[in-house]
């Protein structure tokens, strides 16, 4: 179990709720520390499996980054049972000032979303996978 988040982050219990079916905690986190470039949002962790379900991230309002006013990723995981965690769903926004260094001045928004899903396991390989191909050797004179 990873302790690093404790020194960045501060946490909070907020709620109890359903995810799919699935009882979760709603944990908000920030950051400690205002000048530290870290997200905030939520984490929604399974209550009987303390698996991971969702989880949000926004960048402060303290993003120091070049030509990057926010950015934010929603994720959502699958667990179809207690060993197997998949991603199913990831969307990141980002919101970006190309042509100017104000904030203020118009910007443009990039959107990307990926869903996972048909994933196919303990499919059979063939042999051929697993056999080395023979390298030719050539004698320059």
């Amino acid at each position: 179990m990873g302790t690093d988040g404790f020194s960045t982050y501060d946490y909070n219990l907020t709620d109890t709720v359903s995810i799919r079916g699935e009882q979760a905690y709603k944990i908000r986190y920030q950051p400690k520390r205002t000048e530290v470039l870290a997200f905030q949002g939520y984490l929604y962790i399974d209550t009987d499996s303390y698996a991971v379900l969702e989880a949000t991230l926004k960048s402060t309002n303290k993003i120091n980054v070049n030509f990057i006013n926010a950015i934010s990723t929603e994720l959502e995981y699958d667990n179809p049972d207690d060993e197997t965690f998949l991603p199913k769903k990831y969307v990141t926004e980002i919101e970006m000032t190309p042509f100017s260094k104000k904030k203020t001045a118009k910007s443009i928004i990039a959107k990307r979303s990926v869903d996972y899903s048909d994933y196919d396991f303990n499919k059979p390989l063939s042999d051929t996978v697993f056999t080395r191909k023979k390298k030719s050797m050539m004698i320059a004179l």
